[in-house]
C-alpha cells in the first residue's frame, strides 16, 4: 500500500484454525436460525412463489451453512482470546481485511484497547448504495482513509443513517490523503489516447464461475451475465469495432465460455499501457474500473441493475463515464443498437470531463 513501506511491515503467521473450541452455544444456535431465519425463509418462498417442497432442504442448507459460520468464527475467537496471541500483538491492525478473519481479529484488537486502521479497497463506494456494506467493511474499526474527499464524506453520511448502537461500532475518524496511485494513473495515461480508434475493451467482472457465486444483491448469476456478455459482443461486433475480452483475474472456468464468443481474450494483468487508444466497457464497478476512471480513457459502465446508485455523486459519475441502461426482455437483459452507438460516441466526449473528475476524487 502506498502509505506503508515494506520495511517497516511486521509478520505474524498465524494458523488458528488448529485451535478448535467447544461449541457451547449450538443449540442456541439452531434455536434462533429455526424461529428467525425460517420466517425470513419463508417469506421469501412465498414472495418468489417457490414451491414448498423444497422449502425443508433449503432450510436444512441454510441451517448448515450459517450454522458452519459461527463455528469458524467461535474457534476464531477462541483462539486469539486464549492462546498467547495477545502477547504479540501490536499497538495497532493496518488492513483489517472485512472478511471472518478480519472482523475477528478488529474485535480482538478493540476489545483490547488496540488501533484498528482500514483503508478503502477499489473506491467504487462513493458511487453506490450496497447493502450491508457499512456494517461488513467498518465494523471494530478506529480509523478509516478513503481515496478522497468525497469518498469520506459519503462514508460519514452512511455511518450517520446506522441505528445509534451499530454506529457505536463504527470508526470515530474519517480520514482522507488523496490517492497517490490514482494521481499517478492520471499522470500517466495523457499520452495514451492521442486519437481513439474503433475499439473496445470489455472487462465482464462480474462473470467468474458459480463456485465463487457473490451475493446476486452485488453480483449477479453467471447464467444471467453469460447471456447479456453475449448479446452485448455480437452487437458491438455488429457496428464494425473491434472487441476484446479482459477477463478477471480471480475467476475460474471462464475459458470455455469466453472462448465460444470468438473474441480475442486477454488474461494479463491490468495495465492501461495496454490498452492505448480504446474504449473501456465494464459491467461491474471495481477497482480497475475506478482506476480507469482516474486515467483519460473513455469508459462505458454497463447497468445490471445489480447495485443500486447513490445519488450523492451520481452526477460526477455520468459526466465522467457513459452508463449504458439496458432493457429487460424475458427476464434477460438487451441492448437497443442506438443506444451503444450513442454510449460509444458519447464515452470519447465524457473522457475530456477526467482531470476534473481527478483532480476532485483523488487529489
Amino acid at each position: 500500500n502506498e502509505f506503508v513501506k515494506a520495511k517497516d511491515i511486521k509478520y505474524n503467521y498465524l494458523w488458528p484454525e488448529i485451535f478448535i473450541a467447544p461449541f457451547k452455544n449450538k443449540n442456541l444456535i439452531i434455536e434462533f436460525l429455526n424461529e428467525n431465519i425460517s420466517l425470513i425463509l419463508k417469506s421469501l418462498f412465498i414472495k418468489f412463489d417457490i414451491n414448498d417442497k423444497y422449502f425443508l432442504r433449503s432450510l436444512l442448507i441454510l441451517n448448515n451453512h450459517v450454522s458452519k459460520q459461527f463455528q469458524i468464527v467461535n474457534n476464531l475467537f477462541y483462539s486469539f482470546s486464549n492462546t498467547n496471541f495477545l502477547r504479540v500483538i501490536s499497538d495497532k491492525l493496518l488492513g483489517g481485511t472485512p472478511q471472518i478473519l478480519g472482523r475477528v481479529l478488529n474485535l480482538i484488537y478493540i476489545s483490547n484497547q488496540k488501533k484498528v486502521i482500514r483503508f478503502a479497497h477499489g473506491g467504487e463506494r462513493v458511487f453506490f448504495d450496497d447493502k450491508l456494506w457499512v456494517i461488513t467493511e467498518l465494523i471494530n474499526s478506529s480509523e478509516y482513509y478513503t481515496h478522497g474527499i468525497p469518498e469520506k464524506i459519503s462514508v460519514e453520511k452512511k455511518i450517520k443513517k446506522l441505528p445509534v448502537e451499530l454506529r457505536k461500532l463504527m470508526p470515530s475518524k474519517i480520514k482522507t490523503l488523496g490517492s497517490r496511485k490514482h494521481q499517478m494513473i492520471y499522470e500517466t495515461s495523457k499520452g495514451l489516447n492521442l486519437k481513439v480508434k474503433k475499439k473496445v475493451i470489455f472487462f465482464p467482472g462480474c462473470f467468474l464461475g458459480e463456485r465463487l457465486l457473490h451475493n446476486p444483491f452485488f453480483k449477479p448469476s453467471d447464467i444471467f451475465l453469460a447471456d447479456y456478455i453475449t448479446t452485448f459482443i455480437n452487437q458491438i461486433n455488429a457496428l464494425d469495432y473491434d472487441i476484446f475480452i479482459k477477463v478477471h483475474p480471480g475467476g475460474i472456468q471462464q475459458d470455455t465460455f469466453f472462448n465460444s464468443l470468438g473474441t480475442k481474450i486477454i488474461k494479463d494483468s491490468f495495465n492501461l499501457k495496454h490498452y492505448s487508444n480504446s474504449i473501456l466497457a465494464f459491467d461491474f464497478a471495481g477497482t480497475a474500473f475506478i482506476d480507469s476512471l482516474s486515467s483519460n480513457f473513455p469508459i462505458i459502465l454497463i447497468n445490471n441493475y445489480a447495485r443500486p446508485f447513490s445519488s450523492l455523486y451520481l452526477n460526477d459519475l455520468k459526466k465522467r463515464c457513459e452508463i449504458l441502461e439496458p432493457y429487460f426482455s424475458n427476464n434477460n437483459l438487451r441492448f437497443k443498437n442506438e443506444d451503444i452507438k450513442f454510449s460509444l460516441k458519447k464515452a470519447v466526449e465524457k473522457s475530456e470531463y477526467s482531470e476534473k473528475f481527478s483532480s476532485k476524487f483523488f487529489f
